[in-house]
């Protein structure tokens, strides 16, 4: 048999040999990774939070006894540490996996971190997470929230006395029935929804791809950037001023206001209604105008590039 025929028989029996070795390796040691619940008890006081995990759901729940625990749904290999460190209960995420066991690695337990908690007006907020959803209820109250998501939904209820700042890759932002002196939100990939949100000061939200919808938002500035998805905002009523601009998707008003408004975007339509009226002015290079003339009000600009204009005045 010719050499070019032996040297690749030999690399592909080498190769064969050594994938069955590592299949072995992992096979061997699947048996010692275990779905488990480990329940950690907090006796320690503390105040904030800091929280660090890679693939797992956290929830907030009502502890009826008064007392404070963190259950983590689990596996032996990738655990959570749960600690208060200078007053903040820290968790953080351990990854005791081999390389070879990643590659088979085929769990699909359910991944999980609890906190049964009293209800009280806790400090700071934060949460680092690549993936799972995160459920924080009205139970609670925050000084401050920082959220970090990969891949998740968020769903927050709960009041925050200073800034609102929550960040997801791929999932949707929820918030509803709170108040907060400030938000920020950025999502690449979700819709971003607020329902009876009253914010003292900015709201800052940025999205790349999804839906912006609000209803019965107040704030003193509202402040939407969007790629592609429409922009709905229905009773919402801000103190100064409103800016949309996005690039595709429709811009839509329902019983909202503020003293001045400038909507931009470029493949969309902006219609609706506003409580009062506008010094309004529109301009679309090949949609068509609705805009009822006014002289009175705060000032109204509209640029669109191929969408239609359609505004009404309730007052």
């Amino acid at each position: 048999m010719k050499r070019v025929f032996i040297i690749p028989i030999i690399i592909g029996g080498i190769l064969l040999v050594a994938g069955s070795v590592v299949f072995g390796l992992a096979i061997a040691n699947r048996s010692q990774t275990e779905a488990v619940i480990n329940e950690h008890p907090i006796t320690e006081d503390f105040n904030g939070f800091n929280i660090k995990t890679s693939t797992a759901n956290i929830v907030f729940e009502v502890s009826n006894d008064g007392s404070k625990k963190v259950v983590c749904n689990e596996t032996t290999k990738e655990y959570h540490t749960v600690n208060v460190v200078d007053n903040v209960l820290t968790v953080d995420y351990v990854d005791e996996l081999k390389w070879y066991e990643r590659i088979f690695n085929f769990d699909f337990s359910k991944r999980q971190i609890t906190f049964y908690l009293p209800i009280e007006a806790y400090g700071d907020l934060i949460i680092k997470s690549s993936t799972g959803d995160i459920k924080i209820p009205e139970t609670y109250s925050f000084t401050s929230m920082d959220v970090s998501l990969s891949t998740g939904d968020v769903n927050v209820k709960s009041n925050v006395t200073g800034l609102t700042k929550i960040k997801t890759s791929t999932g949707d932002i929820t918030l509803s029935d709170l108040n907060t002196n400030s938000l920020e939100l950025e999502a690449s990939t979700g819709k971003v929804s607020l329902t009876n949100v009253n914010v003292q000061e900015e709201v800052q939200v940025k999205v790349s791809t999804g839906r912006v919808n609000t209803d019965n938002l107040k704030a003193k500035n509202l402040t939407i950037e969007t790629s592609t998805g429409a922009v709905t905002l229905k009773d919402t009523v801000i103190e100064e001023h409103i800016g949309v601009n996005t690039d595709t998707g429709d811009v839509i008003f329902e019983k909202s206001d503020a003293t001045t408004l400038n909507v931009k975007t470029h493949t969309g339509d902006v219609k609706g209604s506003l409580l009062t009226k506008k010094i309004c002015y529109p301009t679309s290079h090949t949609g068509r105008i609705k805009v009822p003339e006014s002289s009175e009000g705060g000032i109204f600009r509209i640029e669109t590039d191929t969408g239609d204009i359609n505004i009404t005045y309730l007052g």
